[in-house]
């Protein structure tokens, strides 16, 4: 149902539209993950718009203007080299966080290498993918042009949901498996 012009269109402007509430956090150590600092709003949009790049590839994302009014806002520096050098070690970090598994969608199509380019995140010496691998399916789809693949790694999810029937679920019930810890600790969503 969300797989519209006007959708994609409403997620960015909501995107947008909280870029103004809270400060941005800096993002010039590409080893911080810097994701659980943001609003819960912005959050949710996020996995909206990932679930829905992730399923139909980043096309209408990137016509909605998402990197030029959203990612482009983001606090990767001062000068257009210090956002080139800090995006480009975010994109090839461990950072494991939804903005950088969109990032990875969108820089692996034309269309989304061609927007980073002219938002000035990018320039044509570091438009190599990120080079990480991750297990999970990979899909092919056609999202820019005919010939156009896009290789698209899932994520392996897994959650525990305590809700006691009281009232509408929310993000507070969920408990998500960190698969980045040794053991399989999990932690509250």
């Amino acid at each position: 149902m969300l797989h519209d012009e006007r959708a994609y269109a409403a997620l960015v402007r909501s995107l947008e539209i909280g870029l103004g509430d809270v400060e941005r956090p800096k993002l010039d150590d590409a080893n911080w993950d810097e994701y659980h600092l943001r609003d819960v709003a912005e959050k949710m949009c996020l996995v909206i718009v990932y679930n829905l790049v992730q399923k139909h590839g980043p096309k209408m994302l990137l016509q909605a203007k998402f990197v030029e009014k959203w990612l482009a806002e983001q606090a990767w520096g001062d000068t257009e080299e210090d956002r080139q050098r800090n995006f480009a070690a975010y994109r090839k970090s461990r950072v494991n966080n939804l903005i950088r598994d969109i990032i990875d969608i969108i820089s692996n199509s034309r269309l989304g290498l061609s927007c980073l380019k002219e938002a000035k995140l990018m320039n044509m010496a570091n438009r190599t993918s990120s080079g990480r691998r991750r297990s999970g399916l990979s899909i092919s789809s056609s999202s820019d042009m005919p010939d156009d693949t896009v290789d698209v790694r899932r994520r392996r999810r897994e959650a525990i949901v305590i809700h006691d029937g009281e009232g509408p679920l929310n993000h507070g019930d969920i408990i998500l498996r960190n698969h980045r810890r040794a053991n399989d600790d999990f932690e509250i969503g």
